[in-house]
């Protein structure tokens, strides 16, 4: 068994850089984040498999921002999408690469019937009221 190891970050820092984490990703456009982060993550675990498992203060501090990152990508695709997008990766199946967790026949608006729209949308911005009026 390992050393057992306190929690050193308190909820209200956790919290104070997950806003600035959302802050920095307000201004992007929905097509940011249409991917699958959970599978990214999890697909990339064995290239990062050293830092994650590291003692040292910086892989630390790397995974922290990584984990907020993540936890960021995923409030934005439920404030954009209502939902966190999975992606079909059997490659068997005949939705292989689509998301596959959307309502039935509903598409995302930047999202055209044969792809990526020129337009680029920004769900945030439209659903938020502007406070300077």
């Amino acid at each position: 068994m390992g050393k057992i190891v306190e929690m050193k970050i308190s909820p209200e820092e956790v919290m104070e850089d997950l806003e600035v984490q959302l802050h920095n990703g307000k201004d992007r456009p929905d097509e940011d984040y249409w991917y699958d982060r959970l599978n990214f993550i999890n697909s990339n675990y064995e290239h990062y498999m050293d830092t994650y498992s590291s003692t040292d203060d910086d892989d630390k501090d790397d995974i922290y921002w990584t984990d907020l990152q993540t936890i960021s990508v995923l409030i934005h695709q439920v404030c954009r999408f209502g939902r966190i997008p999975i992606v079909e990766y059997d490659e068997n199946s005949s939705r292989f690469g689509e998301v596959i967790n959307f309502p039935k026949n509903e598409i995302p608006k930047f999202y055209g019937d044969d792809g990526y729209t020129k337009e680029k949308h920004n769900s945030i911005k439209s659903h938020t009221k502007d406070k300077t009026k």
